[in-house]
């Protein structure tokens, strides 16, 4: 009876570290996951960021930013005209890359914020369960 008992103790503790051990390995890595896709994007975000601001300043596009120097009245009247020949004479697809990588990077933000005591929570319980051996 009381060998059984040990043998209970003994598994439970194997079947203890190994589910702290899983648990501490998705834990980690989910961190590390969303560490490199948090800066992968910044990184990506400055790259594309610098290479529209180029084309927009080869192409002379961003002399329509002079408007703002005028009369608001000026600027009401001739900022849809503006806006549009923007949107026209700027890289598409390096803007809609440039827009799917901020919502990436305020997505992941958003995630480790609402995440953020859970995440506490889980990396405290793996700490304190493997300084105790």
């Amino acid at each position: 009876m009381k060998k059984n008992k040990q043998e209970e103790e003994s598994l439970e503790k194997i079947i203890l570290k190994k589910v702290y051990g899983y648990e501490a390995k998705r834990t980690y890595k989910t961190i590390f996951i969303l560490w490199a896709a948090f800066f992968v994007a910044q990184f990506l975000i400055v790259l594309i960021s610098s290479s529209i601001y180029s084309i927009l300043k080869d192409q002379q596009t961003l002399d329509l930013l002079q408007i703002f120097n005028e009369d608001f009245e000026i600027i009401r009247e001739n900022i849809i005209d503006v806006l549009y020949a923007f949107y026209t004479e700027s890289p598409q697809l390096l803007l809609s890359l440039f827009i799917i990588l901020v919502l990436t990077v305020f997505g992941i933000i958003f995630f480790v914020i609402k995440n953020f005591r859970k995440i506490k929570n889980r990396l405290k319980s793996v700490n304190t369960f493997f300084s105790k051996k």
